[in-house]
């Protein structure tokens, strides 16, 4: 639940074994309050081990204000904003700053959380561990994404003005609670401010680092929380803002809202690696500039790698200084693109990603945007027949079909799309009700012969046929391609049967799932359920 303070829910589902149709039963709860609870959880994939991995996204104040001896430093609660609202869980909100600060920071806060159920011994009273993963760093977090090949490589994005894009390798596999952690640096082959940018990647290391030592971190040896100047020294920046300079000892690091001259302390490296993930990557070389960097997806067939940018303008267009750039470390120059890009990022051997381009733009103010046709909404500044603002996104293997879902005020309803990878078609597969975002959009592969397009609708107009409350739904039951045709429900509905090639069937036959259906993680406070006609062959 997307709010502040923020709560996991775990839905338990029964599934018609004939229709495929899924209708939940239970919620359960989960429980964070060893790690000071949830703020603004986002999108959410689930593990190889099958369990939900998650992310805090936003809600929490800025930790370098945080701390009382930086320029602009919070001096009182009203300072905080609406952010004070985080502190609600924990009733601090009403309170001083001091006594806030004396029990809270925003290092609590915007880690990797995992879900993991068991239900072996009992489907009724489930035992739900809920994690903090200290280990994987501190971001704005879309979504972490692991991938089961050999070796385990788990993704990490960062939706802010100047995101990183993190790997973790896990020391064991499935088991996330220790491992080195890796930062994106590009080298942009493409031309400068033309189109939306082709790179090399290489992988800066962050280091080692382990959830109980991270944790351990937090606290100081004199029982005060750890802040910002624990770990860098500020210095001035002398010249131009584009390309200061800084004193001997210091570098020009980017950060939000600007690049500042910095300079570790002794030792504080594993600290500043976790808690101030962003800003130590951009200090060891790393690049720090991708702008609202969404979720991210994988295909096993063609071994790549799909995440979404939502607005590709701002950090990551060339040399804009009063948006965090600096001479040092921009590394990223794109032509401006209010209606962002998905990008494709094939893997190596090991699954890192050793390269990214452009799969699919949007067109801003474009013939099918806005009211030149007379039959669009003055809302509609992107392309009517393209993405907008790309935010979740979801490999369908088997199908070659690339979902990708919309949080965009440049669509007057947003949609989830279907672009299919070996004919490039862009197909409008559902639209939300106005002023909804499509979130957390994701494929199940095959539940007992059946898959689902999950998808969310979160935040529609009051005034909408629903009012101002989110939903949570699926697109299907889809059979799964090469088992047998499709039944009929009570009110003969169908579900959807999607064709694959021949060659493909064999493999997805053997990897079917059997057995019955288990607890499965997902993220809503309830569950709607569609059962819709065929709509794609």
């Amino acid at each position: 639940l997307e709010d502040r303070p923020a709560n996991i829910q775990v839905v338990r589902l029964k599934q018609n074994p004939s229709t495929g149709i899924l209708v939940p039963d239970k919620i359960f709860n989960t429980d964070f309050s060893a790690d000071g609870g949830l703020i603004a959880t986002c999108a959410g994939s689930v593990s190889p081990w099958n369990t939900h991995l998650g992310g805090e996204e936003w809600g929490v104040p800025d930790s370098i204000k945080w701390d009382a001896s930086t320029d602009g430093a919070y001096t009182s609660t009203a300072d905080l904003g609406r952010d004070v609202l985080s502190l609600r869980h924990l009733s601090l909100h009403d309170d001083d700053l001091a006594t806030i600060k004396a029990a809270w920071s925003p290092y609590k806060h915007r880690w990797v959380n995992e879900v993991a159920i068991d239900d072996s011994s009992s489907t009724t009273n489930p035992t739900i561990t809920a994690t903090k993963h200290y280990s994987m760093g501190r971001y704005s977090i879309e979504l972490p994404y692991c991938i089961g090949d050999t070796p385990q490589v788990c993704y990490i994005t960062d939706d802010s003005n100047t995101g990183v894009a993190a790997m973790f390798i896990p020391d064991a596999a499935n088991d996330l609670s220790a491992g080195t952690l890796y930062a994106m640096k590009v080298n942009q082959t493409s031309t400068k401010s033309v189109g939306g940018g082709m790179f090399d990647v290489e992988w800066v290391s962050l280091g080692h680092a382990t959830n109980a030592e991270i944790k351990a971190l937090m606290t100081k040896g004199d029982g005060t929380l750890i802040q910002f100047t624990d770990m860098f020294e500020i210095g001035t920046k002398t010249g131009d803002a584009y390309d200061f300079t800084c004193a001997t000892g210091f570098k020009a690091t980017v950060v939000n809202d600007g690049a500042m001259c910095l300079k570790l302390k002794t030792g504080m490296a594993k600290a500043a690696s976790r808690f101030e993930t962003r800003i130590y990557a951009a200090y060891v070389g790393a690049s720090s500039q991708w702008r609202k960097l969404e979720g991210i997806t994988y295909s096993k067939t063609r071994k790549e790698m799909y995440f979404a940018i939502s607005s590709a303008e701002d950090s990551m267009e060339h040399q804009l200084a009063e948006e965090g750039d600096h001479e040092d470390g921009d590394h990223i120059g794109v032509e401006q693109n209010k209606c962002g890009c998905v990008y494709r990022a094939p893997l190596d051997a090991n699954n890192r990603i050793e390269s990214i381009s452009p799969l699919i733009c949007g067109v801003y103010q474009h013939f099918n945007s806005e009211d030149k046709l007379l039959h669009t909404s003055s809302d509609d500044t992107c392309d009517i027949h393209n993405i907008a603002n790309p935010d979740n996104v979801a490999f369908m293997e088997g199908h070659d079909i690339l979902l990708i879902g919309e949080d965009t005020s440049k669509h007057k309803n947003n949609a989830v799309w279907a672009y299919h990878m070996e004919s490039h078609a862009l197909t409008r597969i559902s639209t939300v009700v106005q002023d909804a975002e499509t979130t957390g959009v994701w494929y199940v592969e095959n539940i007992n012969g059946w898959s689902y397009i999950m998808n969310q609708v979160q935040h529609p107009d009051e005034g909408s046929t629903y009012g101002g409350a989110g939903t949570v739904g699926y697109l299907g039951p889809i059979k799964v391609p090469g088992t047998a045709a499709v039944n009929l429900d009570s009110d003969d509905q169908k579900a959807i049967e999607l064709a694959a090639e021949a060659s493909e069937t064999a493999e997805l036959e053997a990897a079917s799932v059997s057995g019955t259906v288990s607890i499965k993680a997902l993220v809503p406070a309830f569950a709607a359920v569609l059962a819709v006609p065929a709509l794609l062959m």
